[in-house]
């Protein structure tokens, strides 16, 4: 037989083949006749293109038997090519066609060689494409305060295009028309994030607009500019509620309020001149120590040196004064003496019975001792008109030792029957029923009373000089 081939007309091949007797094992002859080419993007490329990448191009091997493979580039059995210019000057076909110097398309010339086979050529079109190729971004701002936001001065930023046909660059493009030419406006803080241009610069430092193509990354623009704080100009102290004096081991809360209210640094360092009258912590809460006048200065952290201050006034905390409540039995209790306790107290017969205690104007507290009867768990009621009694039903343990006649003996923790009521608006001498649903003994009532100015010292603590 003699297979010609019909591929790469240039050469025909014989191939003569002599056969015997056919064994169990043969296979017809399967040699490669030659190769066929053919690309999708023939005339459809761009300049931007890079042909390792972005060609069209198919390789495909036929056989002795009728099949076909289509073939890959490069190795042993792989397919080349090379690519040239008008020049006949290969050219790097791992990078883009580049700029076609103004013209608005190109020819190259491919050329594919597989095996022994006679390479085979075909042309390409490549066509001119636009690209932006460097950005100079300016603005007429480039001073801010951190009050400030980028949003509002986008009509001062305008950029020069370059692009690779100096026909096509164009200069003042301005921020109302970065989005039809397909660039974004960014704004890095001085640390180098992304910044919303909507929100307020918050920080001084040195910032930077970038303009980006939106379809190439690797070309922008730069701009920077400097955003300033805007420095404390007075500071008002005040106490909350307007008050300006607190008592002995209380506790005031001061406020600082910053002019202009947009100052960057709103922190202040408080202070007190005087620190054995009142003291202030890091938040401006002051802390009365001892009577006197003392000045709390806050200062501003920004280093302007601005401070404000305030005096307060410490006064004496008042003083408890205890004294003895008037206590008398009702019509079925008598005074009697509890064993383990000194003097005459009041309890009751072997009957129920009530008991009064006379408190004086001006009371805010009544203490006593009581206990229920033997064996009974009992509950006081207290009642008195026109005062306010926080407590009015008061709970009895039971004792089990008041038992039979008086003297009566009280067994267990005295401090246990300890009964502490709160009393309010007590403008005159007030008498306080106390009644049982059961016996009961009671025993040594007062009654306290708010010392406002108690007995100081002569000396008082000086106002100290003024600060600084």
């Amino acid at each position: 037989d003699f297979v010609v081939s019909t591929s790469g007309a240039k050469l025909a091949i014989y191939r003569i083949y002599l056969f015997g007797e056919a064994g169990p094992n043969y296979n017809e002859p399967n040699d490669c006749l030659g190769f066929t080419i053919s690309d999708s993007k023939k005339d459809d490329y761009k300049m931007t293109d890079v042909f390792d990448t972005a060609n069209g191009l198919t390789v495909t091997a036929h056989y002795s038997n009728g099949s076909t493979t289509q073939l890959s580039r490069g190795g042993v059995d792989g397919y080349n090519y090379t690519v040239r210019d008008i020049n006949d000057q290969a050219i790097d076909t791992s990078t883009d066609f580049g700029n076609l110097g103004g013209n608005n398309k190109k020819s190259y010339t491919v050329t594919v060689t597989y095996k022994e086979f006679i390479p085979q050529e075909y042309v390409i079109s490549v066509s001119f494409v636009t690209k932006l190729t460097s950005i100079t971004l300016n603005s007429d701002v480039l001073e801010f305060n951190t009050a400030q936001k980028l949003e509002d001065f986008t009509s001062n930023i305008y950029a020069d295009l370059t692009y690779n046909k100096a026909s096509l660059n164009e200069s003042d493009v301005y921020y109302s028309d970065f989005a039809t030419k397909e660039l974004t406006l960014l704004l890095l803080n001085p640390s180098g994030v992304t910044y919303p241009i909507t929100s307020p610069f918050g920080t001084a430092g040195t910032w930077t607009l970038k303009l980006v193509s939106d379809n190439d990354p690797t070309v922008f623009g730069t701009q920077e500019i400097t955003v300033n704080a805007i420095q404390v100009e007075t500071i008002n102290v005040s106490g909350e509620g307007g008050v300006a004096t607190l008592q002995e081991e209380a506790t005031l809360q001061l406020i600082a309020s910053i002019v202009p209210n947009n100052a960057t640094n709103q922190t202040v360092t408080w202070s007190s001149g005087n620190e054995s009258v009142a003291t202030v912590n890091t938040n401006g809460l002051v802390t009365g120590v001892s009577e006197g006048v003392a000045r709390i200065t806050a200062t501003a952290s920004d280093g302007s040196e601005v401070y404000g201050y305030i005096d307060v006034t410490v006064t004496p905390k008042p003083v408890q004064t205890e004294f003895d409540a008037t206590m008398t039995g009702g019509s079925n209790a008598t005074v009697c003496q509890i064993s383990n306790n000194n003097g005459f107290k009041v309890g009751t017969s072997n009957s129920n019975g009530n008991v009064t205690i006379t408190v004086g104007e001006g009371a805010t507290k009544l203490s006593f001792y009581a206990v229920g009867w033997n064996d009974k768990n009992t509950t006081l009621t207290l009642s008195a008109a026109g005062i306010t009694i926080s407590s009015p039903s008061v709970s009895l343990t039971a004792n089990s030792g008041a038992s039979g006649n008086a003297p009566y003996t009280v067994s267990g923790d005295l401090e246990a029957f300890y009964k502490e009521i709160s009393l309010s608006n007590v403008t005159s001498d007030t008498t306080i029923t106390v009644s049982g649903n059961a016996r009961f003994l009671i025993w040594d009532a007062k009654y306290y009373t708010v010392q406002v100015d108690p007995v100081y010292p002569t000396e008082r603590n000086p106002l100290q000089p003024a600060y600084p």
